[in-house]
This record gives C-alpha cells, structure tokens and sequence, in this order.
C-alpha cells in the first residue's frame, strides 16, 4: 500500500525515529517523514535530515496543525 506519511517517535528501543524515516522513504519517497519527542534536544539535527516536521508531546491535532519545531528553522 503506498504510505502518505508517517509520524513516529525519535527515541525507540531497538531503532530511531530518523532510521524509521529513512526506511519508509527508501520504499516510498513521497512520503513525509514526522518526528514525535518528549524534548526539542535533536531539532537542529532534524532539520538536517530531510524531514517534515518535528513535535513535542504530549501532541493534539491543533498542535500537529501549528506546532512544527522545522518550520520555525
């Protein structure tokens, strides 16, 4: 099935939310990659890898709306 997005956590036990990414844009590259955290510590480093959007937690659709750390970049 072809993917529009995927919204995942940077810190995971046995992968991060960076190599979730990269995986998913390997087999779809369209796909728009976000990052979810519990801190802003690795936004600068987001920025750097190509993705859409960055979010802290706890998250709500109005923040998904208006609260994207990359875009304030």
């Amino acid at each position: 099935h072809p993917v529009d997005a995927v919204y995942t956590y940077l810190r995971m036990p046995r992968i991060s939310g960076f190599d979730v990414a990269r995986l998913v844009r390997k087999v779809h590259p369209q796909a728009k990659a976000y990052l979810i955290d519990y801190s802003d510590k690795y936004v600068s480093n987001a920025a750097g890898k190509d993705l859409d959007g960055y979010y802290l937690t706890p998250i709500s659709a109005d923040a998904l709306r208006q609260q994207n750390l990359l875009a304030a970049l």
